[in-house]
Parts: structure tokens; sequence; C-alpha cells
């Protein structure tokens, strides 16, 4: 949801222009998430019913309106974080693996040994599922400030 910039109803992206005649009239069933990533990228989603619809558009609108102002209200050392959360979650999936986690310490240049980066990960690695939470990865990146 964090990338989602806004819902919008009807059919009025690209892809709905190049296959409206396949969508036939179901303008009013049709929505599309447009996300924040400086091109055209969108979700485009049809509707069963106007029941389905509603709950959908009404609810998914709830959500990004939530996760802006939980953005908007992060501190600068937060927002740091999540730029390099975002940054390392390279499969997008909500987690970070080792091998994301090393390649984002590389790349800032901090020049610590893989041992090192995997003992790091185990202690912060609180459930052992071998995969950073935000909350984890927090954790390790404050581990990595105070060394």
């Amino acid at each position: 949801m964090d990338k989602v910039k806004r819902i919008q109803q009807g059919q009025t992206t690209a892809p709905f222009e190049r296959y409206k005649r396949h969508f036939g009239s179901s303008k009013a069933l049709s929505f599309s998430l447009l996300y924040d990533n400086g091109g055209d990228r969108s979700l485009d989603l049809i509707a069963s019913n106007s029941t389905v619809f509603k709950t959908w558009f009404l609810g998914l609108r709830y959500l990004i309106e939530i996760s802006r102002n939980q953005r908007e209200n992060m501190d600068i050392h937060r927002r740091f974080l999540k730029a390099k959360w975002d940054f390392a979650d390279l499969d997008h999936n909500g987690s970070v693996s080792l091998k994301e986690v090393t390649s984002l310490i590389n790349t800032l240049g901090l020049n610590k040994p893989v041992k090192t980066i995997k003992k790091m990960f185990q202690d912060v690695d609180g459930d052992g599922n071998g995969r950073l939470s935000f909350e984890e990865f927090c954790r390790l990146m404050e581990i990595l400030c105070r060394r």
C-alpha cells in the first residue's frame, strides 16, 4: 500500500482504454490503483457487482489514507529507514532476506564482513524465519549505527 498514490473510479487508465471493448459497460464497477513510481503503472480492477465494488473501493481508499498519514507522521529518522527498507526489499514481499540486507549494507559502503552481517541478522531475526520485518530491520540498522 505504501507505493499506491491514489485510487480512482472508472476506466480511465491506458490499459482500460486499450481493452475497453472487452470490458463493456462495467465503468460503474471499475477502479484503478495508481502507483507512485513516476510512471503510468496501475492495477485495474472490475468488481463482479456493486456490493463488491463498494466494499473494495471504500476499503482500499481507507487503507491508502491510513498509509499516507503514517508516512507523513513519521519522523525523519524513521523515514530514512523506510526508504532504505524499500530499497532493500528487492522482491517487494514485505520482508528482507540476508542477501537483500547484505546487498544494502554493501551499497551503503559500510564494509562489514558477511560473517558479521549474518550474526547481526540472526540476532535481530526474532521469529527465526530467515527474513526481517521492518521493525527487525530497524533494530539491525540501530546496531549498525552504534558500531
